[in-house]
């Protein structure tokens, strides 16, 4: 716990200094996280190469939006996602998602590539050095898990990101990006999922968007620029850690603590919790459709109960 703690904390330092501009923040967070627990849940040599695959599609995506449909950058992670999980087991690449998400976020805010590269770039090698300090590379790393595993994750985040993304363009910005962040982190659940599971999740993440909603009107803060970078990075970054520290332990702490992180890191108004809550069951609704569709397509041997 002490060392986790430590890792939180010197990588929420290494971001602070790193961090050009308030537009840079999201990649920072996202780069941190990937460094951080794609080692953990792969290793760090994947989580390097993630990063590099995250940072170089981005760009592509934002250089040539004309001809790049972000679907097809969806489906091109999926499919990473899915060859991991099948020849070498761990999930950096589904973790990517998350970081590729928050990367677009700042490309949107400020379209200032090299300081935006160098803050992404160096939270990322923050995460991995904290994650090889503290003895967690591949510590909470799946098996490799064979061919109908990794068409079943391949299928499920292609089909859910490509759904999520065109909902995502009947929704203002910030709604868009939250659900797909939280689909991302469902993806993470272990095949054959109870349906007990996704309610959990749903209850979970549907408080968390309450919770940011009550942060943000309790301290005062009815504007999206009123919370400081330093607070917005360092309120998410610890929900986002203990939350994916709460991955296997079967209860709504993940999607509580990640929809919290997430909704706080795109500085939500009061009034906006109730749309939040409304994405985060759909997100919920959308899991629970694809994840019983992709059980059954690809005969995934049952695993444990973990939302």
């Amino acid at each position: 716990m002490v060392g986790f703690l430590a890792a939180i904390a010197g990588c929420a330092f290494l971001t602070a200094i790193l961090t050009p501009t308030e537009a840079a923040l999201p990649a920072s967070v996202g780069g941190s996280i990937l460094g951080l627990f794609a080692s953990t849940l792969a290793s760090r040599q994947r989580a390097a190469w993630a990063g590099i695959l995250v940072l170089c599609a981005v760009c592509a995506n934002h250089l040539y939006d004309r001809f790049f449909d972000p679907r097809i950058l969806a489906l091109f992670f999926a499919m990473a996602a899915g060859i991991e999980a099948a020849r070498f087991g761990g999930r950096a690449f589904t973790i990517a998602i998350f970081a590729a998400v928050l990367l677009g976020l700042s490309l949107q805010l400020d379209f200032a590539p090299l300081p935006i590269a160098l803050a992404f770039f160096g939270s990322l090698a923050g995460g991995i050095a904290m994650a090889a300090y503290l003895g967690l590379n591949g510590q909470r790393a799946p098996g490799p898990g064979g061919l109908r595993l990794g068409l079943r994750h391949a299928a499920f985040l292609g089909a859910g990101l490509a759904i999520a993304i065109t909902l995502a363009r009947a929704l203002s910005a910030p709604q868009s990006f939250w659900v797909i962040q939280m689909f991302v982190f469902r993806a993470l659940a272990p095949p054959h999922t109870p349906s007990r599971a996704h309610l959990i999740f749903a209850a979970g993440a549907i408080g968390g968007a309450a919770l940011a909603g009550i942060l943000v009107f309790g301290a005062g803060y009815v504007d999206s620029n009123a919370l400081t970078s330093a607070l917005k990075y360092g309120v998410a970054m610890i929900c986002y850690a203990f939350g994916l520290r709460a991955l296997g332990q079967g209860n709504f702490v993940l999607p509580l603590l990640v929809s919290t992180g997430t909704v706080l890191m795109i500085a939500p108004t009061p009034a906006g919790a109730l749309v939040r809550a409304e994405t985060a069951a759909l997100a919920a609704i959308l899991a629970l459709v694809l994840g019983w569709l992709c059980d059954r397509a690809f005969r995934v041997p049952r695993a444990k109960d973990v939302p």
